[in-house]
């Protein structure tokens, strides 16, 4: 059971591949229920992904 006064500052993550072709319609779509991370096509999604969480600690 969470304390009454304690406010969960949950927030969801998506991220998206920008070689998606309507990835900026998703990512826009999303953005107000979810932190939304346009991954670079070139670049390891994975690294990417990574990155971007270890950064939110």
């Amino acid at each position: 059971m969470r304390n009454a006064t304690h406010v969960d500052s949950h927030r969801e993550v998506v991220f998206v591949d920008s070689d998606i072709e309507i990835s900026s319609l998703l990512a826009t779509s999303i953005q107000d229920q979810a932190d939304v991370v346009m991954l670079a096509g070139d670049e390891n999604g994975l690294q990417q992904m990574r990155g971007y969480l270890i950064g939110r600690h």
